[in-house]
């Protein structure tokens, strides 16, 4: 293989003659070519370049990954449509958001090392952690979350002239006219707490209600 560099010493591209250095004939892949230089004859380690390289092998490495869910996403789409069981688009999406996630994560962290063979062992993985957590649910999964005795005595509660009435209908107004509902929003989860506060909700149950686990049938599409 030869080395063909450009004016500064670095490495612009190779071919599939052999390559010698020194002299000496050297075995070396195309892949070992890139983050090198040649320095009196030598093919040399160039530690920015290395970096580069690895940063850029990430990123491509997650466009594929990102690129290979399509047939997911499309299939998780059509199945919402026709309503049949399976993976959500919420679910699709979450995943290729935690690739993204993951990716920039292993960037930094490549760009942090220091040591030319951990960088070129480096690798990287999703996790669980690089997964975003969802605070959508759609409407109908948020009214759910109420029990009907506790849907009955909202509806009663907002019955009548006084404030706290007035106050309970605004709320009900604002869940009807949603797409969908934001639990971690500061007027969702005051609205609750304000329901338990006027003895509409048992004590405790606003915290159900708002902070109870997300299942996917819950998440809008």
């Amino acid at each position: 293989m030869k080395v063909f560099l450009d004016e500064a010493g670095r490495v612009t591209g190779y071919s599939l003659d052999p390559l010698v250095a020194g002299g000496v004939e050297m075995d070396v892949r195309p892949e070992d070519i890139r983050g090198r230089i040649m320095v009196g004859g030598e093919l040399i380690v160039d530690l920015g370049a290395l970096m580069s390289s690895r940063v850029s092998t990430i990123k491509e490495n997650a466009r594929e990954l990102i690129a290979d869910l399509a047939w997911r996403l499309e299939r998780a789409q059509e199945r919402a449509k026709i309503g049949a069981p399976g993976e959500s688009v919420a679910q699709v999406l979450a995943e290729r958001e935690a690739i993204r996630r993951a990716s920039n994560r292993a960037e930094l962290e490549v760009q942090a090392l220091t040591d030319i063979d951990a960088i070129e062992a480096f690798t990287w993985e999703v996790t669980t952690a690089d997964y975003p957590v969802s605070t959508l649910v759609t409407r109908l999964a948020f009214l759910s979350r109420f029990t009907d005795a506790e849907a009955v005595a909202i509806d009663l509660a907002g019955i009548g002239e006084t404030a706290e009435a007035a106050t309970v209908r605004r709320y009900v107004s604002k869940i009807e006219a949603a797409a969908f509902i934001d639990l971690s929003r500061e007027d969702t989860r005051s609205g609750v707490q304000a329901l338990e506060a006027l003895g509409i909700l048992a004590a405790g149950r606003a915290a159900e209600i708002l902070d109870a686990p997300i299942q996917p049938h819950e998440v809008p599409q």
